[in-house]
């Protein structure tokens, strides 16, 4: 299976929000904090840092999603499905579909990232920096804009 760092990069965003319902709390806990350290040591713009340190980041993501048996699954089928989403066709299903959105958030330093299950479900603060989560939409506009992060 092809993927690049980037892709290790979302998992190890994506997963830290489920950690507490594939792990014991305290393991879930340490896990946590070793992604939440290595992704804070990743820039936005990936060209700002050299390539050899890059590389070696996501390696050591990989080897933390692999040390337990359910993030080891959960990383290959996220690394599936975003390989699913990069393919360029694509063929519907018969009949009416529709599609179910669900409401995604990250932390404005973009190491967690959370996704609505419900429309009741109050939005969590990120647990690295106790910031409020931002809708994933906004945190694009304004890493397209940095002038507008500093009015």
């Amino acid at each position: 299976m092809l993927y690049t760092d980037e892709d290790l990069f979302e998992a190890a965003r994506t997963i830290r929000s489920e950690l507490p319902d594939l792990l014991a709390p305290e393991t879930a806990q340490n896990l946590d904090n070793r992604l939440a350290e290595l992704l804070n040591q990743v820039p936005f713009d990936l060209r700002n840092l050299h390539y050899e340190t890059i590389s070696a980041i996501a390696t050591q993501v990989e080897e933390y999603l692999n040390t337990h048996e359910s993030t080891k699954t959960w990383l290959q089928s996220f690394l599936i499905d975003s390989s699913n989403d990069q393919r360029k066709s694509f063929e519907a299903l018969p009949g009416n579909a529709s599609y179910v959105a669900t409401d995604k958030y990250i932390c404005p330093h973009g190491d967690y990232r959370w996704s609505r299950r419900s429309v009741g479900q109050p939005i969590p603060r990120c647990p690295t920096h106790n910031l409020s989560l931002i809708p994933i939409a906004e945190f694009q506009q304004l890493r397209s804009n940095p002038a507008q992060e500093n009015p």
